[in-house]
């Protein structure tokens, strides 16, 4: 990116639409151009949280050290306590959607930023944490590994939950012995961890538990196949598509889908008439996937099925392979 264009999009962290500013200050973490941090250290004093939410994941992305103190500030700690405030915002699993309309604006509020202060909800605190994390991974990676031999369940899930979200790939060996917890949230746990890490170590032990008795982890264990993609889970997701549980099934529609395999077609051509709402939807967005442009035809009933759900997948589905 040249000078002349950097100050441009500079500039549009001061436009008056607030979606305006957050779409720039992702796309700057995203380049990571350099003369960056400053200006979006700024942003985390936008008015509307949003912005300031892509403002601190920009600064992790682009990982400069000099965005450490900023953020901290914005953490409201200070370089003594950071690592006790960092895991205690980490350990937390906070809603967006839900903390919205108690702190910050809509993104779509009018009106440029202001440089008056505002309080950060809870998911901004936790973009936040997770920017100081990625710049100082020395702060809380090792501290949230040996949280892992911690007896408490809970506090395990919140270690597993810090790992995942830091994209922390040496801790998948850490995590891999927690699958076969006696604790099924743990087991689930860090069968999401792992999904989420990408950790292809882990595939062996995946596809061992999509024969799990408890449909809950059977179900993670398939969507983390999905994250990883790893051609030797094939076999396995295919035969996920008759299990008894519907969530199972759904789930292994869309990973079966992701697999991009030619043959994956005839194994979910069946699932467009089973009994599950939610399943048969699934199998549309599958062939979708898969381009299944010769077997479009195959969604024309479902046009007319009983429930709005399905008939909207279907109708989008064929518009896509046909339209």
């Amino acid at each position: 990116m040249d000078a002349n264009r950097l100050q441009q999009f500079l500039a549009r962290l001061q436009d008056e639409n607030p979606t305006v500013r957050r779409a720039t200050a992702l796309l700057l973490g995203r380049e990571k151009p350099e003369g960056v941090v400053g200006a979006l250290a700024k942003s985390l004093r936008d008015p509307v949280w949003q912005v300031r939410h892509a403002a601190a994941t920009a600064l992790g992305q682009i990982g400069e050290e000099r965005a450490f103190d900023p953020l901290l500030q914005r953490l409201g700690a200070k370089e003594s306590n950071a690592r006790a405030a960092v895991l205690e915002t980490l350990s937390r699993a906070p809603s967006a959607e839900a903390e919205s309309t108690k702190t910050g604006k809509s993104a779509h509020a009018a009106g440029g930023p202001s440089r008056g202060d505002v309080e950060d909800n809870a998911e901004t605190r936790r973009a936040i944490a997770l920017a100081i994390a990625r710049i100082r991974p020395d702060l809380v990676e090792e501290p949230l590994c040996q949280a892992l031999n911690v007896d408490a369940p809970s506090v395990k899930i919140a270690a597993m939950s810090g790992l995942a979200s830091l994209g922390a790939p040496e801790a998948a060996e850490w995590i891999l012995p927690l699958c076969d917890h006696p604790e099924l949230q743990v087991s689930k746990a860090a069968v999401v961890a792992l999904g989420i890490l990408r950790a292809t170590v882990a595939a062996p032990k995946l596809m061992e538990l999509c024969q799990s008795p408890h449909a809950a982890l059977r179900c993670e264990a398939v969507i983390a196949l999905n994250h990883l993609k790893v051609e030797e889970a094939y076999v396995t997701l295919v035969g996920r598509l008759k299990d008894p549980d519907i969530k199972v099934r759904a789930a292994a529609a869309l990973a079966v889908g992701n697999t991009r395999r030619a043959e994956a077609v005839e194994a979910l051509l069946p699932l467009l008439e089973d009994e599950s709402a939610d399943v048969r939807a699934a199998a549309c967005q599958a062939l979708v996937t898969l381009k299944a442009v010769g077997h479009a035809d195959a969604l024309a009933p479902l046009l007319l099925d009983e429930t709005t759900e399905v008939r909207n997948a279907a109708a989008l589905s064929y518009y896509r392979l046909v339209g």
